[in-house]
């Protein structure tokens, strides 16, 4: 991915990662522990074929995922729509030592916010996508929640990217799901934000970031998303902590991209 306006787009590469300074993040869950299907069984790891790159996106209905329009950003727009003229797939990693990997589900279409690419392409509030896949695709959802994101809640993360921001082009611990838990420090301008560590310190999934791979994840609150990542700013530009970005789901930039496409084939 092209690095754009000093930050990184977090695309993980399946067998590379991506990585540009507001950085989109792409990475897995950074001091993340290992998470079990059933924690988050809405969420997926989703494949770009022509970049072959790797994003995180979760299923809000048996057919559509949301995901970060970076996670898009090798295709082309149309300004008018949003649609995309790209695919997508949900991916099942057999053997992550191997490398391994099937297809489950191809996309139908694809519709990304197109105020992302108005506004740069880079980490802005406008950094939602929607994937839509054949009906009966996914059994389970997750659902957003119905209240805005607070400063002081308490959120879980979950996404496949790389499991340290310090050496975006190390992939070797991508596609791996993982989990962690942080407190929001700040919401507004479109953003929910908060520090979290750049690298693996216990692997108890304390203090948690995203990273390389996890670009499009969900960010919970008591088990409903309230966030999608866009993108952080790494320790080199933050102290010894990365800062992460996710896009408030609940900002007038979202709900009216969102109105205008869920459900939409």
């Amino acid at each position: 991915m092209k690095k754009v306006a000093g930050a990184v787009l977090g695309l993980a590469f399946v067998a590379q990662s991506c990585s540009d300074g507001k950085t989109v993040s792409s990475q897995k869950v950074v001091n993340g522990s290992m998470a079990f299907y059933f924690e988050q069984p809405a969420v997926v790891l989703l494949y770009d074929q022509s970049s072959d790159s790797t994003c995180t996106g979760t299923f809000l209905n048996d057919h559509q995922v949301l995901t970060a329009a970076h996670c898009t950003g090798s295709f082309d727009v149309d300004y008018d729509t949003g649609e995309v003229d790209g695919t997508m797939h949900v991916l099942f990693v057999d053997d992550l030592a191997s490398g391994d990997a099937r297809v489950f589900a191809s996309s139908t279409s694809i519709y990304r916010n197109p105020n992302w690419d108005i506004a740069g392409s880079g980490v802005n509030s406008a950094d939602l996508a929607i994937v839509n896949f054949p009906k009966g695709t996914w059994g389970t959802k997750a659902k957003i929640s119905s209240r805005r994101a607070q400063v002081g809640d308490e959120v879980e993360l979950f996404g496949y990217g790389i499991n340290q921001d310090e050496d975006p082009s190390d992939s070797s611990s991508a596609t791996v799901f993982r989990k962690g838990n942080n407190v929001i420090e700040q919401v507004g301008e479109g953003f929910i934000a908060f520090e979290g560590y750049s690298y693996d310190v216990s692997g108890d999934g304390s203090f948690a970031s995203s990273g390389h791979g996890d670009s499009g994840g969900p960010l919970f609150v008591d088990g409903e998303i309230v966030g999608v990542v866009s993108g952080g700013l790494p320790p080199s530009y933050s102290g010894e902590n990365s800062t992460n970005y996710y896009v408030d789901i609940h900002s007038e930039e979202s709900e009216a991209f969102l109105s205008h496409v869920l459900d939409k084939r």
